[in-house]
């Protein structure tokens, strides 16, 4: 579960270990092939990683979609290294005959629409895309309960705060992980399911003379500052940085001034990345706002220990390796939770789901408390996940989705569109497919600057429930 950071399709340790294999095979021979005395070494290094590549790789693959046994009907066939071979080969073929066909396709001018909009009522906005959230939480036998614990005191905050909030279903494209295409469904309105699409709208962003829309060229025409906070973006070789949706402040691992311990994969917890994003870029201008945040505490394998939740965030700055504390303290969860489960003062030997249970929990009071303590007046917060998590076995392919503003007329809008009451998903809550939030959020934008009422849709720009044909992205 990377993000827009890898730009590949890695999903799993034998997809990591095949990429970079590849990848630095490939760059080394083109730097000391041409030393003679190198040549032999690489022959040798090559010769043995490529079996490798070719199969353990794919047996190291994760999740339900790639279980050696599968089901079919009333039969049960067998996924070999070799089954699998040649089920990706064909898929690749279906889809570059896809591709190719799109070339040619009509693009669907809806998102036309959108630019003869000029909105006078402009909320400020959060997209908070909450790493590995998954539905999961409210299906898994010892998930569920403590899952529903959590959100019912976390929905007692904000509604004590004078919070509204609505919740629905997203039906994502990707599972356990490739945050990036799920990221790139939401904000171009087209279902990014495969690297190979991805690739195509990365050549069509590099063209010059076109301008493929998505939401935040819409938010920037409409006048908002857009901002980018993923703290887990850094150059690696061979993976430069890309401002690919144009944010007009795009907030990276080294843009936060760090200086602290590390704590995770980001090094800067996700408490201080956010507080220092909103007074850096946020705080000082009157102007609204759309903020994309990529949350980095909850991503998996969920064995390390999560940071302090502190009453003063800058203090993250003061810490030392030898003053950090390893653990949060017991004040990051509700006191429905028991000493001896996801509170208990280590989490090694606890097991996957519950450490994943305990990351989520943290990673909810930061976003809780922040936009409680900070969120200008008015301010619209889609709260979603990235992608079910990997590592529990899961066939849903859902993520829980939340709006929430201290202006109800916001929410009256999102419950029009099915969203049921409070942030606990239930039965009722609808599901809406990633790629149809564009058009949604545009449309409860809009309905919002005419002060319509909600039940009244009419003379609003055109809805894309499934998004629009990927043509859209094709350059």
């Amino acid at each position: 579960a990377m993000s827009t950071r890898w730009h590949t399709s890695v999903s799993a340790p034998g997809r990591v270990w095949g990429s970079f294999v590849g990848a630095w095979g490939l760059r080394t021979v083109g730097r000391t092939g041409r030393y003679g005395g190198c040549r032999a070494a690489l022959l040798a290094v090559h010769l043995a990683a490529w079996p490798l590549v070719a199969v353990v790789g794919p047996a190291l693959e994760l999740g339900p979609v790639n279980m050696t046994y599968q089901s079919s009907g009333e039969r049960t066939r067998v996924r070999t290294t070799t089954t699998r071979a040649v089920a990706n080969a064909r898929a690749s073929l279906r889809l570059r005959t896809m591709l190719d066909s799109m070339r040619t396709a009509p693009v669907d001018s809806a998102y036309a629409a959108y630019d003869t909009l000029d909105l006078d009522r402009r909320p400020s906005i959060y997209l908070l895309m909450v790493e590995s959230y998954g539905s999961t939480l409210n299906a898994h036998p010892s998930l569920r309960a403590p899952y529903r614990a959590l959100m019912r005191r976390t929905d007692s905050v904000f509604a004590a705060n004078g919070w509204h909030r609505a919740t629905a279903r997203s039906d994502i494209p990707v599972r356990g992980g490739r945050s990036w295409l799920s990221i790139a469904s939401l904000l171009t309105g087209t279902r990014v399911g495969h690297q190979l699409l991805f690739n195509q709208f990365q050549a069509a962003s590099d063209d010059s003379t076109r301008k493929v829309p998505h939401l935040v060229r819409f938010l920037d025409g409409q006048g908002y500052r857009t901002v980018a906070l993923q703290p887990f973006t850094f150059e690696r070789p061979g993976l430069p940085v890309r401002n690919l949706y144009d944010f007009d402040v795009p907030t990276y691992r080294d843009d936060l001034n760090y200086r602290g311990p590390s704590y995770g994969l980001a090094d800067a917890p996700d408490q201080y990345s956010l507080h220092h994003t909103h007074e850096t870029h946020l705080a000082p201008s009157p102007d609204p706002f759309f903020l994309f945040f990529e949350t980095v505490d909850s991503h998996s394998l969920w064995n390390y220990g999560l940071p302090p939740y502190l009453d003063d965030w800058t203090r993250f700055n003061e810490q030392t390796e030898a003053t950090r504390s390893p653990h949060p303290n017991a004040e990051s969860f509700p006191p429905v939770f028991l000493p001896d489960s996801i509170t208990a003062p280590t989490i090694y030997d606890q097991p996957t789901p519950l450490r994943y249970l305990r990351h989520v929990a943290h990673e909810l009071r930061v976003l809780r408390e922040y936009l409680v303590e900070k969120a200008p007046p008015g301010s619209l917060v889609l709260l979603l996940g990235d992608h079910q998590p990997p590592l529990i076995d899961s066939a849903d392919r859902t993520v829980p989705l939340h709006v929430l503003s201290t202006d109800s007329t916001l929410v009256a809008h999102a419950r029009r569109h099915g969203f049921t009451e409070g942030l606990l998903p239930t039965p009722e809550s609808p599901t809406l497919r990633q790629e149809g939030l564009y058009s949604f959020l545009v449309r409860l934008l809009a309905a919002h600057d005419r002060g319509t009422a909600p039940a009244d849709m009419t003379a609003l720009p055109p809805l894309r429930p499934r998004g629009v044909p990927p043509s859209l992205l094709v350059p």
